[in-house]
Parts: C-alpha cells; structure tokens; sequence
C-alpha cells in the first residue's frame, strides 16, 4: 500500500499505532485503521470518504481491482486459494512457511502437507497425525477412506486381504491360516469380496455375479456375451467398428454388429470414412 494512504504494516504494533495516531485525528479507535484521513473498520477502505469493505474492486485501497484469478485476502491480492500472510501471499496447505496458517512454519527440512507438517514427502496430514495415504487402511487414498473389514491398502486402493491365504483366494474371518480364506473368483457367498452373495439364478464368474444361463463372461466386473456384444466382441474391450453396418436386429444371437464373437466387416453406403475399414 501507498504511505498517503496509511497501510498497516503487519510487523509491529508499535508502528500501526505510530500511522495511526499521525495520519488521524483524533486516534482511531481500537480494531479500527486511518486510511486517508479516515478511521475504517480493519479490512475496509476509503474510497471517497466512505469506508467500504475490502474486495477484489477495492483490494487494500479504494479502486486496486485484482487481475482474474486472484482475490483479494487482508488487502493483498493473492492467486486463488492463497492468503496474505504478512504481506506474502501462501497456500496454507503446501508451504513450510505458513503450514495451517500465518504463524507456522514447519522445522527445517519438514514438509506441509494438507495444512501439517509432515517429515516425509509422502505423508498426507490427517486429523492430528501424518500418515502415508498409500498403506494407511483408515486413511486410504485420501483422509478418512477406511478401508473395509479383511481388506488392506495398497497403493492409495482398498484391496482385499490375502494375507496366509492360498493363490486366487481372499481372508475372509479372522481363523488363522488357510482355513479362513474364500476362493472368491467362483464362491457365490464371497464373490470378488467377503460378503458379497450371488443372487439365486446367478454364478460367482471371475469374482462377478453373472447369470447362470447363457454364455457369459466377466469384463472387468461386468457380466458380458461375447458372442455378439459389440462393446465386447470375442473377448473383452474388442469394440466393433460404429461404421460397420447392424444386421440381424431381430436374431437374440446376432445382435448388432457382433456375430458369433467376431465384428462384422460390410460398410453402410454412404457412410463417411467407411471407405477406410
């Protein structure tokens, strides 16, 4: 801020009250700031003779309009997110200087991670503690993600536990060893998790509820026919060509552009860019 207007530096309050006491008369009253001859409450200006809060039109001084992207915190236009702190704009949740807020730096080497100082990179301050977000199973991905029962995190994912348990099967009781595992790739009370049970009519597929008749298959959690899914034609994620012509509308095992797991090739005329397939 300019000195005609009377700024209030931050570092002292022996030299606020030295501004004040010499730009107004009489002194401004307490929680008050002269601006320009005039007493306004703190974070108002003057503008013309008239205090008004201070904003991103009249950002520390009547008329200082802050650039898009920007707000105005404490009279300082800072870039969104940021507050002024002493004059410096910061973001309190990423910078050792003002961690959480104004007055707190983190020690030396320390990291501020969502508003804490945390000792390691890849630590995320939750709560009142730093914990890593990859492995955490309370704060799993993110702060407050609990992981569910006879599930671990790994990578920021809540996975299920396999811990003593044979290949393709999941723990699913707290029995010790093998004996409290589920195979949950084909078990219709455990399917693809503890707990999770097939509905009657239904197989456990891979670790997906799919219907028992018919031939279908499990693409990536969802029960597919690859026989003519033109989403999943032979096998899962083969797509056919949009530009390929729908036959066989009304055959259940020719629907679209899928035939028998295999994408139809014939052109529709006229189509554009079917020319190219």
């Amino acid at each position: 801020m300019q000195a005609k207007h009377c700024a209030i530096p931050l570092i002292a309050l022996v030299v606020f009250l030295v501004l004040i006491a010499g730009c107004c008369s009489p002194p401004c009253a307490s929680g008050q700031w002269c601006d320009n001859g005039i007493c306004c409450d703190q974070n108002w200006v003057n503008c013309s003779g008239t205090c008004v809060i201070s904003n991103n039109t009249n950002c520390g001084r009547c008329g200082n309009v802050c650039p898009g992207g920007q707000d105005c915190s404490e009279g300082t236009c800072c870039n969104q997110g940021q507050t002024n702190c002493n004059m410096t704009c910061a973001d309190l949740n990423t910078d050792p200087n003002y961690c959480g807020n104004c007055m707190h730096p983190c020690p030396t080497g320390w990291f501020c991670s969502n508003g804490g100082c945390c000792e390691s990179r890849s630590q995320v301050f939750c709560g009142d503690r730093c914990v890593d977000v990859q492995s955490d199973i309370n704060n799993c991905g993110n702060c407050s993600n609990t992981c569910p029962l006879y599930h671990t995190c790994s990578g920021g994912t809540c996975v299920p536990d396999t811990s003593g348990c044979p290949p393709n099967q999941i723990r699913c009781s707290d029995v010790p060893g093998p004996l409290g595992c589920r195979p949950s790739q084909v078990d219709v009370f455990n399917c693809g998790f503890c707990g999770n049970t097939c509905n009657p009519g239904e197989q456990c597929l891979n670790g997906a509820c799919c219907p028992i008749t018919g031939d279908w298959s499990n693409c990536e959690g969802f029960c597919r026919q690859l026989q003519d899914d033109p989403d999943n034609c032979g096998n899962c994620s083969t797509v056919c060509d949009p530009r390929m012509v729908r036959h066989w509308g009304s055959n259940p095992k020719r629907n679209g552009d899928c035939w028998d797991g295999i994408c139809h090739m014939e052109c529709v005329v006229g189509n554009p860019g079917c020319e190219l397939a």
